[in-house]
């Protein structure tokens, strides 16, 4: 971001006689105004455009920061006291040199700032404000109202999406350009949502660069949900497809995309609906700005999520991941695939581009708009420091209801089993949480875990998608190893065979150690080369899974009947509890001739 240099010296400082840029200095109300007026272009709504009381990151431990209104607008800085007590003046240097003074709006009254002065004394990582009642919402699930991703009700038209604010965003984007969206988004410490949790900035930054011999850009919202325990991505979308449409429009101008992709599975109707009419919307209102906007109806392959096999099922084949991944071989080139292909290269695509393509997260991608509203700072604010934010939790399993709710990373995960999930019902107890299938099972001792990334590394499994699939105690971890493994089995698209043998193989030796004593080494063996030559991350689920389930399966002692557990993507919500997929076919998108 340019920084703006405040005048040297203004004509009517006070009495003071000091330089404006001395961070004491008195200025009138008309002065501030001034000013704020000539710089808030290249300020940027980021430092201005925000909402009373909110609070970012202080700049050291005597510098409480505060929102104060002038006009208008809004702005952060320090706050000063006169030497009569009065609150009239706050004044903050930011880290790009540019000092800010600011004057408070004449409507908010000196106990207001006070109240604010004393907010931001409070401990930066304070939980935010929590309903414990849950209603209905749109998509079925039961969400509390929360201040990032999730307002109170769906919102029903880009009218009222603007009317919130929508849309500030984009224009925002504009005009801090490229660099100083990059730098935003590397300030709120956002991480991707889709799993991995990499960090958006430098995922963003690795498409934008190259420069143009890298061949065309493209950027694609992943909105193929299909791993068990999670929904969302469709929830997202029905609550605010607005949102993630500006999210997307943002990146395609950072990364500069003409084209930009929503991907969902054609089964996703309701939610398919939601995009068509958002995008028309958005299309007359001129927000797309010579960006195209398309909507991409896959199948319900598991695969359909894996961003390799995503771009495949973009261009026609079949949900199979390719060698390299989207930032090296992007959408519509004629470079190898290094896999099978069912489909010829587009027409005119170049064999020596790459064509580096950006895939995102819906749940990522509705995040962006509201961090630039925000700001950088406020958003990380939130959180904790290797996780900030907030994330948007599903809760099934064993629970008395079920549920979609948006938590600040690092709540305790056994509050939000509580708060979704109603707890277990009366007589039963907690005895594995599943974070999805993506990562080890997390046992009842470390059920207060934090729920961020470091948090769940530290217990030995991963956050993931935060899709927690709860069991109780009747569950035997070899059933649940088993309908894990069984799963991917049906998943694995069987390009690799490592992955397809071992996967199939693990899920047959733990079917069997039901009925005779569980062949431990050899399980133990095919875990160690399930991965071989893996071009996706499917058999190392099924290998962190059923490696973290090991101890208990050399220890566990059969008895009681079967809970014939199955593990299958959730499609829908009625009276409080999820449906599900039928899991008696092939889940993997190759079907030979």
């Amino acid at each position: 971001m340019s920084s703006t240099s405040f005048p040297r010296r203004t004509r009517d400082a006070g009495s003071t006689g000091r330089s404006a840029t001395d961070p004491d200095a008195a200025l009138s109300a008309r002065q501030v105004a001034h000013w704020l007026t000539d710089n808030a272009a290249s300020l940027g709504a980021r430092r201005i455009n925000a909402s009373l009381g909110r609070r970012i990151a202080p700049q050291g431990d005597d510098e409480p920061v505060v929102w104060i209104s002038l006009s208008s607008e809004w702005a952060s800085g320090r706050l000063v006291r006169g030497a009569d007590g009065s609150s009239e003046i706050a004044a903050h240097r930011f880290s790009d040199g540019a000092p800010i003074l600011l004057q408070r709006h004449p409507s908010t009254t000196a106990g207001q700032l006070d109240e604010l002065a004393d907010a931001c004394a409070r401990p930066l990582h304070a939980p935010l404000p929590r309903t414990t009642s849950c209603t209905p919402a749109a998509g079925g699930a039961e969400v509390g109202r929360r201040h990032v991703l999730l307002g109170s009700a769906p919102v029903r038209s880009l009218p009222d999406y603007v009317a919130a604010g929508g849309g500030s965003a984009l224009a925002l984007a504009d005009r801090l350009g490229a660099a100083g969206v990059l730098d935003e988004l590397e300030l709120s410490g956002l991480r991707g949502r889709g799993g991995a949790g990499f960090p958006v900035s430098v995922k963003w930054r690795s498409i934008a660069g190259g420069g143009p011999e890298a061949g065309e850009r493209f950027v694609v919202a992943n909105g193929a949900e299909g791993e068990p325990g999670t929904f969302k991505d469709r929830f997202l979308i029905a609550h605010n497809p607005y949102q993630v449409i500006e999210g997307l429009l943002i990146a395609a101008r950072v990364v500069g995309a003409r084209r930009a992709l929503l991907a969902v599975k054609a089964s996703f109707t309701a939610e398919a609906a939601r995009l068509t009419d958002a995008v028309a919307e958005i299309s007359r209102a001129g927000w797309s700005a010579g960006i195209g906007i398309e909507l991409v109806l896959g199948p319900e392959d598991y695969l359909f999520g894996e961003e390799k096999a995503l771009l495949e099922v973009i261009e026609g084949g079949d949900a199979l991941p390719r060698q390299l991944p989207p930032y090296l071989h992007g959408l519509f080139t004629a470079g190898p695939r290094l896999g099978w292909s069912t489909h010829a290269s587009a027409a005119g695509a170049s064999a020596d581009a790459a064509n580096p393509t950006l895939v995102n997260n819906i749940e990522t991608l509705s995040a962006v708009p509201v961090i630039l509203r925000e700001g950088g700072e406020w958003y990380r604010s939130l959180g904790t420091a290797e996780s900030p934010g907030t994330i948007v939790c599903t809760v099934s399993g064993d629970t008395s209801r079920h549920g979609v709710d948006e938590f600040e990373l690092g709540t305790p995960l056994d509050e939000i089993i509580d708060t979704l999930g109603g707890g277990l019902p009366s007589g039963h107890r907690i005895g594995f949480v599943l974070p999805g299938i993506s990562s080890a099972a997390i046992g009842a001792g470390a059920i207060g875990v934090a729920a961020s990334y470091e948090g769940f590394a530290a217990a030995g499994s991963a956050l993931g998608t935060a899709g927690f699939i709860v069991f109780d105690e009747r569950t035997d971890p070899l059933e649940l190893a088993a309908a894990v493994a069984r799963f991917l089995a049906r998943a694995s698209c069987g390009q690799c065979p490592a992955c397809k043998l071992g996967c199939e193989r693990i899920a047959e030796l733990l079917a069997d150690g039901r009925n005779r004593p569980l062949e431990v080494p050899v399980l133990a063996r095919r875990l160690e080369t399930v991965t071989d030559a893996a071009r996706c991350y499917l058999p190392f689920q099924c290998q962190a899974v059923v490696s973290g389930l090991l101890p208990r399966l050399r220890t566990a002692r059969r008895s009681g009947p079967a809970r014939a557990l199955e593990l299958s993507p959730i499609v829908g919500y009625v009276n409080g509890r999820f449906r599900y997929a039928e899991t008696d076919r092939p889940t993997t998108g190759f079907r030979p001739a």
